[in-house]
């Protein structure tokens, strides 16, 4: 379980790192409050959901057509810090 600080932190970072600012407002929260939200339907912890909605896209703002194995390095930082 993340603290609210670390959430926070965490939040920060990928608001910080998205392509844009109506990005992360329009498409990266959005995906990171679903995820939350079908977390107990799929038996996993919704923090970790929320986590990996708002971090999953980051790679965008680097490399859109690697944006995956962008978005990877990015998390990885974020979750390291």
């Amino acid at each position: 379980m993340l603290s609210q600080e670390q959430k926070k932190q965490l939040w920060d970072f990928a608001r910080e790192n998205s392509q844009s600012h109506l990005y992360f407002i329009g498409h990266e929260s959005h995906v990171a409050w679903e995820s939350r939200r079908m977390a107990p339907k799929l038996d996993a912890d919704p923090d970790i959901c929320e986590i990996s909605g708002v971090l999953h896209d980051l790679g965008y703002s680097v490399d859109p057509k690697h944006h995956i194995r962008e978005s990877q390095g990015l998390a990885t930082t974020a979750l390291k810090e």
